[in-house]
């Protein structure tokens, strides 16, 4: 008879332990499968006016159902040459049709990088400008409040 009432003990101990270790293993699992990027940036996160650090803007809309980003492709501020490209943002990585790597596909910047999420970010000069020689270059865009 004492062994059944030890089993009985042992058996409600385990209940008792199992729905906190059942809770704490559920909520351990939900955190390491959150992505903390996984939806927070898209395409349309991109949507506004953007200063870049070589004194121009350049900016981010949607026309015609498409993701578009219109800015001055000769770097000078006082001599404009309007570019308007569709442009995706995919894998962590700002991409353009800009015609550089075939009329119908994006051109990704390998470089591209967060400096602040959603605020800044950082391109290399030689992929924003191809003409450029300098591969030391490297371009912030900070959004305009």
């Amino acid at each position: 008879m004492q062994r059944s009432a030890e089993a009985g003990c042992q058996r409600s101990n385990m209940r008792k332990n199992l729905l906190p270790a059942s809770l704490t293993l559920l909520a351990i699992i939900s955190l390491a499968s959150c992505d903390k990027q996984s939806g927070a940036i898209t395409s349309s996160s991109f949507y506004g006016k953007w200063k870049a650090s070589y004194n121009d803007t350049i900016e981010f809309t949607r026309t015609g159902g498409k993701n578009i980003i219109r800015y001055n492709q000769s770097m000078n501020p006082s001599f404009t040459v309007p570019a308007d490209y569709e442009y995706t943002y995919q894998n962590n990585k700002l991409g353009i049709k800009d015609g550089l790597s075939g009329l119908a596909t994006f051109r990704f910047y390998q470089s591209f990088r967060w400096i602040e999420e959603g605020r800044s970010f950082e391109i290399q000069g030689v992929e924003w400008f191809p003409f450029i020689s300098s591969t030391l270059t490297y371009f912030t865009f900070t959004r305009i409040p």
